[in-house]
């Protein structure tokens, strides 16, 4: 069954005997590594090993009860894509994702990060970043040196304020969206108008009184057209 063609016993990785890592052949058509809803707290090195010897560009372990990524993860840095991590328990992210030279998404919701390894930014060939559902109270400065970032997903943290200065999200030139949805955001620089590759700016859900809400609702060019009147001449 599910462990036929790995490296290693067939053995099931959870109490549940039906429930099996998926095999060689499923791997090698699907181009995937899709095991969620396990209850898993750790995932062993062979299963990774066997993953990247098939070349699987997407790794999706969410809603498991993992607290960091699998050292053997790193057995596919060459090879995987998309990383999708998210549902788990997740507090501490390794620093060998810098590793990662192909990584294009990673998606770290649903978990209990309030950090990000200064070596995430590294990952130069990222598009888009998931860190919504977490704890950070601000948004890590590592993300601001993916200059290849275009979506960055943050809501639902308790996040206060919003660098938009040209080391912080004025370095990111392709970010064309950006939700920081339901976080402890007081006030919203004027400058983050002059972001104009953002298409897409969701800022819904926080304290600060201004731009008022009847501006929110009018969408993001109204936003930010609000925001560049309020710029300092």
């Amino acid at each position: 069954m599910g462990g036929d063609g790995l490296n290693s016993p067939r053995r099931p990785l959870v109490e549940d005997e039906d429930s099996l890592f998926p095999d060689r052949y499923k791997m090698r058509k699907t181009r995937c590594l899709t095991v969620t809803m396990k209850q898993l707290g750790d995932v062993p090195a062979e299963i990774f090993e066997a993953a990247a010897e098939e070349n699987v560009n997407l790794v999706d372990f969410s809603r498991n009860r993992l607290t960091t990524l699998p050292l053997g993860l790193l057995a596919m840095k060459d090879v995987t894509s998309e990383i999708i991590f998210a549902n788990n328990l997740i507090s501490y992210v390794p620093p060998f994702i810098s590793q990662f030279t192909r990584i294009t998404l990673v998606n770290l919701s649903c978990n209990n990060l309030s950090t990000l390894p200064q070596e995430f930014g590294l990952l130069v060939t990222m598009r888009e970043l998931n860190i919504s559902n977490n704890r950070f109270e601000y948004l890590p400065s590592c993300i601001f040196e993916l200059k290849g970032l275009e979506i960055l997903l943050a809501r639902d943290n308790h996040i206060k304020g919003i660098d938009a200065t040209i080391n912080g999200l004025g370095s990111l030139k392709r970010l064309a969206t950006l939700d920081l949805r339901n976080n402890d955001i007081e006030q919203v620089p004027p400058i983050l108008g002059n972001l104009t590759n953002i298409t897409t700016l969701d800022i819904v859900g926080n304290p600060f009184k201004l731009p008022r809400h009847q501006t929110l609702e009018k969408g993001t060019e109204a936003i930010m057209s609000y925001l560049r009147d309020r710029i300092p001449t």
